[in-house]
């Protein structure tokens, strides 16, 4: 007999119910989360239901809309559990009308990661000033920022992350010049604008880090100053965060993929005077101090977030019975056979056939650099940046472009003398500059009209570059450091100052922690858009995205396949121990379930309609 639970009360049910399922798999579906499906049918206003749904029927019943808000929701038949989801009532009348959903999941994840609640950080202490007093909640602040460098907490890290401005030919002397008339003599006084290092690592960094040190925090001035922190979250911390205790299996915890990070690059209520004091969600002054971590997200929807993810990985998330788990299509693939169902068939199967698909796969978005001509090829930034030139006099120009054959990446490499007047004193500061043209082409296949599997992502890549690195607040014009990381090109605003780019990226990058490099001598935390020592961003290599969770998949989508439609004779106990990703034989072939429907009535469950496909 079919029952129906609602917050684990048996409801009473019309004689003449029926209850029409609908599962798919959703290994085969685009968004590679389970689907939601819901039904929606009639109950009796009867004394217990009423009181199930908190006698939704009496308007002094109601305050806003919490009667109509999902409670939790078991179907059994034979007291043998076959769905478990939510119900809502929608309506009542002469009935109660009610709706149930499968998978109460993806509604309530379409809406902007920055909505979601992922958690606080928190800084005690008082709003006086101070990066060195333990009191202050300054001093929280810069405990906390230090505490997440290299590698060490479980929910997100820090480390230093360039920007590209307009001052990416960076001089501690601008080009631009200022004059002034000395009231003394009358004359006219001229000087470059000086880039104070307070103002550029604010300008052109993300969490830049002080290797003197090991923190963010640069001595100087009254407090000193602090850099401005972006967290860079683990992807494994950000599913459990939306997706709750009831996920029960991810491989994003552990192993090679607890290292994949996203990066964020916003910050709330950002102002001209940011390197003075900790830029937060809270408001100046207000103690206790806090950072809600949703703030600086980026503006994607949650959904759009995990389907990305999943895409990468290829992976998929399984709802089973109330629970979640992440799963990697490569074990769905050569799990073994659990069911055989050629004496379940009831009628003739339909069978039709699939030819395969080429299997595309990419990055969407890759700025590929084909105008080549003339580089020279080295191993390493490192090598390229120690590559040395010689200007003898002020007016020569050095420029080389260079293919760096472990990143893949075209970077042209200039030197140029610049001109600075101090007061009217003439000297020259040498700049050397690095500007990244983009990535060595992908050659695509010629494959005709043949049918495309879209495994492509809008992941958008960022690019390692030697960059300037400023030890402290003073000048070195004549010995400048550089130090290799990860360059972001802002997609709104024109990045030449923190100001002009506060907005809330729509694009979503992902990052490696990838241990420690170093500059001068001292180590700093490293990230890289590319690869670790177990795991790589590209897709070809060893270590590869294709090599390491794709080349099953894809080897499956690419082959001929057979494709069955059928109508099977199964018990509820069957139905129980069904998992849609479970692999099923019949009449001497191994199948995967694309979908299954069934209706459920009182006394009996219809005969399953299934799809399959060869495995």
């Amino acid at each position: 007999m079919l029952e129906i639970k609602v917050n684990n009360i048996n409801i009473d049910l019309p004689e003449d119910i029926s209850v029409a399922i609908t599962v798919e798999n959703p290994m085969f579906t685009t968004e590679k989360l389970p689907l939601p499906f819901s039904l929606s049918f009639e109950l009796p206003p009867t004394p217990k239901n009423l009181k199930v749904f908190k006698h939704i029927n009496r308007l002094g019943s109601h305050n806003g809309d919490s009667l109509f808000q999902p409670y939790s929701c078991q179907i059994y038949f034979q007291s043998i559990l076959i769905q478990d989801g939510v119900m809502n009532a929608t309506s009542a009348e002469k009935s109660i009308k009610v709706q149930f959903t499968g998978v109460d999941f993806n509604e309530n994840l379409k809406k902007a990661l920055f909505t979601k609640d992922l958690g606080t950080a928190n800084f005690p202490g008082s709003s006086s000033p101070g990066y060195n007093v333990s009191s202050s909640y300054y001093y929280s602040y810069r405990q906390w920022a230090t505490a997440h460098s290299y590698n060490t907490a479980n929910d997100y890290i820090f480390a230093p992350i360039a920007v590209k401005t307009k001052e990416d030919e960076f001089g501690y002397y601008s080009a631009d010049v200022r004059g002034y008339a000395d009231p003394r003599d009358g004359k006219m006084y001229y000087s470059n604008v000086i880039n104070q290092p307070y103002w550029m690592i604010r300008d052109m960094y993300l969490n830049s880090f002080n290797a003197n040190n090991q923190s963010f925090y640069y001595p100087g001035g009254l407090e000193g100053y602090h850099a401005l922190m972006y967290p860079q979250f683990r992807i494994g911390y950000i599913i459990n965060q939306l997706i709750g205790s009831a996920l029960i299996s991810s491989p994003f915890d552990i192993g090679i993929l607890r290292d994949v990070l996203l990066p964020t690059f916003y910050l709330p209520k950002v102002g001209n005077w940011s390197m003075y004091g900790p830029w937060i969600s809270s408001d100046y002054g207000q103690v206790p101090a806090y950072l809600k971590l949703q703030d600086v997200m980026p503006d994607i929807d949650a959904n759009k977030f995990l389907q990305m993810i999943f895409n990468v990985f290829c992976m998929t998330l399984l709802a089973e019975k109330g629970k979640f788990k992440i799963v990697q299509n490569k074990d769905i693939l050569t799990r073994a056979v659990k069911h055989n169902w050629s004496d379940k068939i009831m009628y003739q199967v339909d069978i039709s056939s699939d030819s395969g698909k080429f299997y595309d796969y990419g990055f969407n978005d890759r700025k590929s650099f084909a105008d080549n001509v003339g580089y020279r090829t080295v191993a390493t930034l490192e090598a390229m940046h120690d590559d040395h030139f010689e200007l003898v006099n002020h007016e020569d120009v050095y420029e080389q472009l260079f293919y760096i054959s472990s990143t893949q990446q075209y970077i042209m490499k200039k030197g140029f003398w610049r001109r600075v007047l101090t007061d009217n004193e003439e000297s020259w500061e040498l700049i050397a500059a690095y500007e990244f043209k983009g990535f060595a082409p992908v050659k695509q296949p010629d494959i005709g009209d043949r049918d495309k599997y879209n495994a492509r992502t809008d992941i958008t890549q960022l690019y390692l570059i030697p960059s300037i690195y400023f030890p402290d607040m003073t000048l070195h014009p004549n010995d400048k450091k550089y130090w290799i990381v990860p360059k972001w090109d802002p997609d709104q605003g024109d990045g030449s100052t923190i100001l002009s780019r506060n907005v809330r990226s729509s694009a979503l990058s992902l990052l490696l922690y990838a241990g420690t490099k170093q500059v001068d001598g001292m180590t700093y935390p490293f990230l890289s858009p590319y690869e670790n020592a177990n795991l790589s961003l590209n897709w070809e290599g060893t270590n590869g995205l294709l090599n390491q969770f794709h080349k099953e998949f894809k080897a499956w989508i690419e082959k001929s396949k057979v494709r069955l439609n059928g109508t099977f004779l199964l018990s509820a106990l069957e139905l129980n121990r069904l998992s849609i990703i479970d692999k099923v034989h019949f009449q001497g072939r191994n199948f995967y379930i694309e979908k299954l429907q069934y209706t459920i009535r009182r006394d009996r469950i219809d005969p399953v309609v299934a799809d399959l496909i060869e495995a």
